[in-house]
């Protein structure tokens, strides 16, 4: 008994010299870690400027693959927000407050288990290259504050990993042109007349749309003799997210610009153009989109309508969705 009153004596002690120490700890935590960009700032910027990016380069996510995302309706730029939930991180807020290129990038962070804090990123152009600083502040009441001195260092080193990862996914970008693991690449287009169903069709029937215009417009440019050349696509002059309509034409490519009875045209004349190889079903090629948009915004690019859809594999002919081959077009604005 007297043994283990000593034990309860020494323990209480020692918490109450843990208590002691918390009280004089800081309740301020402020955490900086900085690295090196192989890429030019540009790239670091859009990167951490789109919180759909997060789970591409976010350290924590590799340490706990609980962990999920939500995004707000807006993903880019200021005001945008992303909800997180991790069953080793707890769950919260990040919500960009500020968002101006070649300066900071500054962040709000609710957390139901830390409480609120602030991150920067400072991103510094150094030629082809750059210097990103990551910077966390937040306050923790007494006693609580006493685990600053246990995880500031571990976050510091998560941090770190994290710039790592930024830079490397920025260079992949840089220089092979890979965006979630597709290949964006720069081509010149030659001149395509196409025979054209045009119309405004919800999102969710444009495939449909698509298919059930195909064997009209096959009759119609049988029936004139013209000869057909190139493959089928579908044409996007416009998307109406506000409404989730598209403005598209079902496309088939003809040898010669003629006008047919019954049917529009469209003709596409030689210039560049941005093209992703997307394999799988149609209605899946939206990650292929958008990694075009990236493409364009690291360097500055702006496209002009139509984008083109063009479908390589006949599925009448190859059963397996994975294998079917759609090129997505964009073209560029001189």
């Amino acid at each position: 008994m007297k043994l283990l009153k000593k034990i309860l004596i020494g323990l209480l002690i020692f918490i109450v010299l843990l208590l002691v120490l918390a009280y004089f700890l800081p309740r301020k935590m402020e955490i900086e870690a900085s690295g090196p960009i192989n890429a030019p700032a540009t790239f670091a910027y859009n990167i951490l400027n789109d919180f759909k990016n997060q789970e591409l380069w976010d350290p924590w996510t590799e340490q706990d693959t609980s962990m999920t995302f939500d995004f707000g309706d807006l993903t880019l730029g200021e005001g945008a927000y992303i909800d997180y939930t991790s069953d080793k991180y707890g769950s919260g807020r990040t919500t960009r407050v500020t968002s101006k290129k070649d300066q900071q990038i500054l962040l709000t962070s609710e957390s139901k288990d830390m409480g609120s804090g602030s991150m920067r990123y400072d991103i510094v152009s150094q030629g082809d290259k750059s210097k990103l600083t990551w910077g966390f502040n937040t306050e923790i009441s007494w006693p609580k504050n006493l685990i600053n001195i246990f995880i500031k260092s571990g976050m510091k080193k998560d941090m770190k990993e994290g710039i790592t990862n930024i830079s490397s996914l920025a260079n992949d970008r840089w220089k092979n042109s890979t965006y979630n693991g597709y290949q964006v690449n720069q081509e010149v287009r030659p001149s395509i007349n196409y025979v054209t169903n045009r119309d405004v069709v919800p999102f969710a029937q444009s495939d449909r749309f698509y298919t059930q215009n195909l064997q009209p417009l096959f009759l119609k440019i049988q029936k004139s003799g013209v000869k057909m050349e190139g493959y089928s696509s579908a044409l996007v002059y416009n998307y109406d997210f506000a409404n989730n309509t598209l403005d598209m034409a079902t496309a088939i490519p003809i040898k010669e610009e003629v006008a047919i009875e019954g049917a529009g045209s469209e003709t596409l004349d030689q210039g560049k153009v941005l093209v992703v190889d997307y394999y799988g079903d149609r209605m899946g090629t939206t990650a292929a989109h958008l990694a075009i948009d990236d493409y364009m915004r690291d360097r500055g690019l702006f496209n002009k309508y139509p984008v083109v859809e063009e479908y390589i594999t006949d599925p009448t002919e190859e059963k397996n969705p994975s294998k079917w081959l759609t090129k997505v077009i964009y073209y560029l604005s001189e």
